[in-house]
């Protein structure tokens, strides 16, 4: 890859990276998860659904990390995940976050030391649709140049 290619598709990747994901991959064995099986024997499936819709919130935010280190975070957080008007409150919603932290399914430092909510796994999965995303819109860009030089009567071999 010339540098050119490089440096676009660098720049493409870090665009991708930070950019609210359309959709997030479930493994068919993510019951099977010795953590989340954990959670569902301790605290029973109302929370393994918080979590899967905490990981949404995740994966739809800019940098994929949500900030709740006001009261006004886990208000947004609390209204984002549909929870007002159910039984849930912001102290109830505390400590299951703080639950997901103790078991290892959010990052426990980051949460404790800053009140920020974020996952290894979506990162993870943010850099794997980062990756795919980069290179699809370069490939695009070159394909659109492309006919853009055919259409002005110029063929690649001309350049």
């Amino acid at each position: 890859m010339d540098e050119a290619k490089a440096e676009e598709y660098a720049r493409e990747y870090q665009a991708a990276l930070v950019e609210p994901m359309q959709w997030f991959h479930l493994d068919s064995d993510f019951l099977e998860d010795p953590k989340i099986m954990r959670l569902g024997c301790e605290y029973g499936w109302p929370y393994i659904g918080l979590y899967v819709g905490l990981m949404s919130r995740l994966y739809t935010q800019e940098r994929h990390i949500i900030d709740v280190s006001t009261d006004y975070g886990w208000l947004v957080l609390q209204h984002r995940m549909s929870l007002i008007g159910n039984s849930i409150g912001i102290d109830s919603l505390k400590s299951i976050v703080e639950t997901f932290a103790e078991l290892g399914l959010i990052d426990s430092d980051l949460y404790t030391e800053s009140g920020k909510i974020a996952s290894d796994r979506v990162f993870r999965e943010a850099e794997n649709y980062a990756e795919k995303a980069a290179k699809n819109r370069c490939a695009g860009k070159r394909l659109a140049a492309g006919r853009k030089r055919k259409s002005a009567g110029q063929d690649d071999d001309a350049l």
